[in-house]
């Protein structure tokens, strides 16, 4: 059964978070589905839609040097932190009333964040010109995978952790959509979802191009 916890628009302490700007360094299999989702040579806008302290935006500026990358977040002090930390442009904003359009919209694990996963994808493919990428950790369907996918990412990050996030790991994942519940969630977008599972979670990416909509229309 998935969780959920969020509370003033915030998802972590202050403490949780400088955590996790550290230990999330130490794992660029998060990033991964996202930068392999975009194409070798992009160009234009690019907004990181629940950007968290930047992170993501600073590993594709790296690869996509001619990108003008922007991030957007309801945390306050994520936006303070990310401000401080990259020459991009950030905001804070709620993801549901962004009004600016974009070439390219990312959204890496943070669909579970938000209670009407569709109604979001909606509305970002509003304000999406070229391609929205999303990508999202999976909740296990069932309980002994859950506890056999909290061992495997225990030997696999090893010492990287902290207390704090050992212990909130399992409540994390929790979090999570199902991989049942996503194939329903982009039901419709006339899009493939593709599930990958290359470290400890299984997770998702789904690369919706604007023109296959446009094509479907016509």
């Amino acid at each position: 059964m998935r969780t959920k916890r969020i509370q003033n628009n915030q998802i972590m302490c202050e403490s949780e978070k400088k955590d996790f700007s550290t230990i999330i360094r130490t794992m660029p299999w998060l990033y991964s589905p996202i930068l392999q989702g975009l194409k070798n040579k992009e160009e234009g806008t690019l907004c990181d839609v629940a950007c968290g302290d930047g992170c993501l935006l600073e590993l594709i500026n790296k690869k996509h040097p001619n990108l003008k990358l922007n991030g957007i977040d309801i945390d306050k002090e994520f936006i303070s932190c990310a401000k401080k930390n990259f020459p991009f442009n950030f905001k804070k904003e709620d993801a549901f009333k962004m009004k600016d359009k974009f070439d390219i919209i990312t959204l890496n694990l943070a669909l579970h964040h938000f209670d009407n996963p569709r109604k979001l994808i909606k509305h970002l493919l509003s304000i999406t010109k070229k391609t929205l990428i999303i990508s999202d950790q999976l909740r296990p369907e069932i309980e002994t995978e859950l506890y056999q996918r909290l061992e495997k990412r225990k030997k696999l990050v090893g010492n990287n952790e902290t207390d704090y996030y050992d212990e909130n790991e399992k409540e994390s994942i929790l979090e999570a959509y199902s991989e049942s519940e996503i194939k329903e969630i982009f039901k419709g977008f006339n899009c493939k979802v593709k599930f990958v599972d290359n470290d400890y979670y299984k997770r998702f990416v789904c690369v919706i191009n604007k023109e296959d909509l446009n094509n479907e229309d016509d």
